[in-house]
């Protein structure tokens, strides 16, 4: 009566088979096995097809073996990343730099503080003196 249920219950005879030889020596049941013979049941159908080996074999050459594969595209996104990051940060020390230009041109004050701190220029009755912080 048991077997008769089984049998219902699975219809592949592989798989009934596998259950009966499944259980060890101390009368206990191993699923494992049940699974893994599943699994390897459904990966031999899936191979045999060859529209799907065909494109596995394809998915597996354009990720990993292609020129332009995963990995590339993976350090493409990143350095185009930091280089977007890099463009910004150019970007406001370019508008820093116009609005420095832009104040040393039209303000006379500004021109001569930039003067005498960048190029230490002086006045005729003027005497610079320049300090350095020693370098230990």
């Amino acid at each position: 009566m048991g077997s008769v249920r089984l049998t219902a219950l699975f219809s592949d005879f592989g798989i009934l088979r596998l259950m009966l030889k499944s259980f060890s020596g101390n009368g206990e049941f191993c699923p494992i096995r049940v699974l893994l013979y599943g699994v390897k049941k459904r990966l031999i159908r899936f191979l045999k097809n060859k529209y799907a080996l065909a494109t596995t074999i394809f998915l597996f050459w354009i990720a990993f073996v292609n020129d332009i594969d995963l990995f590339f595209i993976a350090r493409s996104r990143m350095e185009l990343r930091s280089l977007t990051e890099e463009v910004e940060v150019m970007k406001l020390k370019n508008a820093e730099a116009r609005q420095s230009l832009h104040d040393l041109s039209t303000n006379l004050a500004t021109l001569e503080k930039f003067a005498r701190e960048r190029y230490y220029m002086k006045r005729d009755n003027e005497e610079v003196f320049v300090f350095k912080e020693r370098e230990d």
